[in-house]
């Protein structure tokens, strides 16, 4: 499995049960399908879990029916059973290992850089609508202090002029003094209002500061987690296969599948119809996006549902004409 920022790419293998219980006993090599191929309808059940991996077993099974579905639906002929249990069941199980193990901690880590990164841009959408406010108040307030000023000069020029006539007649001197009160009232409110503003754009500063510094941070923290957990390549799932001949004649087949690691349901989907691919007799696709493709590449985000290709559709028919 290889990352890069934004790409995980998982890689199916296939490869042997162990060495054949008796004499005429064949084993599955690396690299291609099933030794037996075209055997159908096969039986599959989920035969074991490691807890650590969290997955019920029910929910196991609905994913080895989904997968099972895929191929099914794909060329409209019944290839698979999934039981619940049976001796005569193939087994499918999960191991818990380094490769899960480590995938759960990058997962969890990489919750929470999307956590922290929505945190930080749901504080930005704040502080830019903070900000926005803040502007219009500001904008309001200078449009009102200019009227203002526009109204002492005003006034000035009024009492300037009643002064070189020699004064104000009583009625209009105390219209002045009532013009001057309010225009004073007028001044402490704007004094209240500066006030404010400058507090709100101190603040806004601090919280921008703060933003960026967050920022920083998770850049800092996203650059450590590329560089830490920069996945490599490594086996999702594996297929294993011993067939035991009496001369030309098949006797047994004992078949697995094991799954090591996967991201979420779809993703589990798609490991176990890779190996069902596997156990049907095929190899790896060199088709980019198939589900038979020995290296597939997924988003860290959501991913489309699995899917089998016409490639590997084509690929089965070719192997087994007898499902056409």
């Amino acid at each position: 499995m290889r990352i890069s920022l934004r790409t995980v790419v998982w890689l199916f293998c296939i490869g042997s049960l162990g060495s054949g219980a008796e004499s005429g006993a064949g084993q599955l090599s690396g690299g291609g399908g099933s030794m037996v191929p075209c055997s159908v309808p096969m039986v599959w059940t989920v035969a074991s879990a490691d807890p650590r991996f969290g997955l019920e077993r029910d929910d196991a099974l609905a994913a080895l029916r989904r997968a099972a579905g895929l191929w099914e639906e794909a060329l409209d002929v019944d290839l698979f059973e999934v039981r619940g249990g049976g001796p005569d069941a193939s087994p499918v199980s999960f191991e818990y290992d380094d490769r899960q193990a480590t995938l759960d901690v990058r997962r969890r880590l990489r919750a929470e850089l999307d956590s922290v990164r929505a945190e930080v841009e749901r504080r930005r959408s704040l502080l830019e609508a903070e900000s926005s406010r803040f502007d219009s108040a500001r904008s309001a307030y200078e449009g009102d202090a200019q009227a203002h000023r526009r109204a002492m000069t005003a006034y000035n020029a009024t009492v300037t002029e009643w002064n070189e006539r020699g004064g104000a007649p009583p009625e209009v001197r105390a219209e002045l003094e009532s013009r001057l009160a309010e225009l004073n009232r007028i001044r402490e409110t704007l004094r209240e209002r500066e006030a404010e503003l400058a507090r709100v754009s101190d603040w806004l500063q601090a919280e921008v500061q703060e933003l960026n510094r967050r920022i920083v941070d998770v850049q800092r923290r996203e650059e450590r987690f590329v560089r830490d957990f920069s996945l490599s390549a490594a086996e999702s799932g594996r297929y294993d296969e011993t067939v035991t001949w009496e001369g030309e004649r098949v006797r047994s087949v004992a078949r697995r599948i094991r799954v090591f690691q996967f991201t979420d349901h779809d993703n589990l989907v798609l490991v176990l119809a890779h190996e069902m691919g596997h156990a049907l007799g095929l190899g790896h696709a060199s088709a980019r996006g198939a589900v038979m493709s020995e290296v597939l590449e997924v988003g860290d985000g959501a991913a489309p549902p699995p899917a089998i290709t016409d490639t590997d559709r084509r690929m089965l028919l070719d192997l087994c004409p007898g499902l056409r």
